[in-house]
């Protein structure tokens, strides 16, 4: 097998003017360099829209730790050290977009898509910021991005095989995404391209789009070098072109009356997006959908916006969308709060889902008490904790001590847990001796996955355990499948 190491661009916008691999093809192991040109088919991607670039398009650089061109060599080390011989000349652009607070000033706005709605609203809000007896508080709130951190890097294993067909092993949460993208960048039938997962180390939504790049190289090269090629990417390597979760910046004002109840909030907030959209507009569909978080405001507005910065592009990280929402509603209530000198679980409770009452989330779902328990979930969790003693304790503490301090929450949480369970499949092998193979489309990516599909396998077809072999995650046995995502893969399977 050849391994393959990325050379990366050093600026954030630009132009390459060249790309100087001479150093580089002296080096020990040095096999190839695989470019733009080694591409027989499509060079963009993307789930929502394919604004997505595997390879530089016309020399133009769109973010820092970009990936230029691949160096295929013997061993990973050997390519990793002949990547860093490759010498590029740029063309830079002095002024890049690489904060929130830059796209937002220069109206770096990426258009809304009429499919994923950036607005969700419920009542009169202009007419209640009107209202003379609410007393009103504006602020803002912000929080930076976040790397997924999974326990192994963007992999994959490109191995050719006879009538120009190719095996990937790949670490991906969607193998026939990954496989489709593959097949019209190879310019070459989905057929002849089979995707196969055993497991991953680590997933947490970046596995999705993100395992894109690296599988087309590797595709790519062994194409070209006709041997197997494993493009593993190094740490630094991982964190520099993979994107991560989207940084958010909010602006709200929430009239309130005396007793804490809320009668209108309007937000509007900011997600720094990338270069691309990715999935950036369901990331804003799903932060709108959490923005109330637990809470029925009569008068409320969530409008958010997509940046384009010259950045790698956000992706999904672990609940993205619902963290932002949730998170800007809850530095409201303790905004609230403070402001009436009330104690932010008061203040919570007090804007509370009110069951069998007519109300209804801004999506419409009604809220009766079969679904909500909120009430009493929260009560229990206040005594079982001891909350109100406890928070006695952090009080005093921080009356007392003047640098050092202590600090305790509570806090309701809604979720969507229905979010992307179709087209998941499986596909049963009955042998003569009794023994069972089942192939899943659901990834395994340590949550037990493989596990409870034996248990399930084995309990409907009353043989026992040990009689069952979860088979590979893979295209050919389950194609056309979806993303292992939001933990929905093992039912949906």
């Amino acid at each position: 097998s050849y391994y393959g190491a990325y050379v990366t661009s050093t600026i954030a916008s630009g132009k390459i003017l060249s790309v100087d691999i001479e150093k580089a093809k002296q080096a020990p192991g040095f096999v190839r360099y695989i470019d733009r040109s080694d591409l027989p088919g499509c060079n963009l991607f993307g789930e929502i829209k394919k604004d997505d670039v595997i390879f530089p398009d016309d020399h133009k650089i769109q973010y820092h730790g970009q990936m230029i061109g691949t160096v295929i060599a013997k061993t990973p080390n050997q390519a990793q050290y002949a990547a860093k011989l490759v010498e590029v000349q740029y063309q830079e652009d002095p002024n890049p977009i690489v904060t929130l607070d830059q796209a937002i000033a220069n109206k770096s706005f990426f258009e809304e898509l009429q499919e994923f709605p950036y607005t969700v609203s419920r009542g009169d809000v202009n007419k209640a910021l009107l209202l003379s007896d609410l007393s009103f508080v504006e602020g803002e709130v912000s929080f930076g991005s976040q790397y997924a951190f999974y326990m192994e890097n963007q992999t994959t294993y490109a191995t050719p095989i006879e009538d120009g067909r190719m095996t990937l092993y790949i670490s991906t949460q969607d193998p026939s995404g990954v496989q489709h993208t593959v097949a019209e960048a190879m310019d070459v039938r989905q057929n002849q391209i089979e995707a196969v997962v055993r497991r991953i180390g680590g997933g947490f939504g970046s596995k999705g789009s993100q395992s894109v790049r690296s599988t087309v190289v590797a595709a790519v090269a062994a194409n070209v070098v006709k041997r197997p090629v494993c493009v593993a990417l190094d740490r630094d390597t991982d964190m520099r072109t993979v994107g991560k979760r989207h940084a958010c910046y909010a602006k709200y004002k929430a009239g309130v009356d005396a007793s804490g109840t809320i009668k209108v909030l309007d937000i509007n907030f900011y997600l720094a997006a990338g270069y691309s959209y990715d999935e950036s507009p369901l990331v804003v569909m799903t932060a709108n959908s959490a923005m109330e978080n637990a809470y029925f405001i009569e008068n409320f507005r969530s409008k958010g916006n997509l940046c384009r910065l010259n950045t790698a592009s956000s992706t999904a990280v672990r609940t993205f969308g619902s963290m932002q929402g949730i998170f800007v509603m809850e530095s409201v209530i303790n905004r609230v709060a403070s402001f009436l000198k009330l104690p932010v679980a008061f203040v919570q409770k007090k804007n509370f889902y009110v069951p069998d009452s007519g109300q209804k989330t801004c999506q419409g779902d009604l809220i009766s008490s079969a679904d909500c328990t909120l009430d009493e979930v929260f009560e229990q969790a206040i005594s079982a904790s001891k909350y109100l003693q406890r928070q006695e304790l952090v009080t005093k503490f921080n009356n007392e001590n003047r640098w050092r301090k202590r600090g305790l929450g509570i806090m309701p949480l809604k979720y969507a847990h229905t979010f992307m369970i179709a087209n998941q499949g499986a596909q049963i092998s009955i042998f003569k001796d009794g023994s069972v193979v089942v192939a899943t489309s659901g990834v395994e990516m340590g949550q037990g996955l493989n596990t409870k599909v034996a248990q399930t396998a084995a309990h409907f077809l009353n043989v026992p355990l040990g009689m069952i072999q979860v088979s590979l995650s893979g295209s050919k046995d389950c194609p056309n499948s979806g993303v292992s995502a939001a933990s929905s893969a093992s039912s949906a399977s």
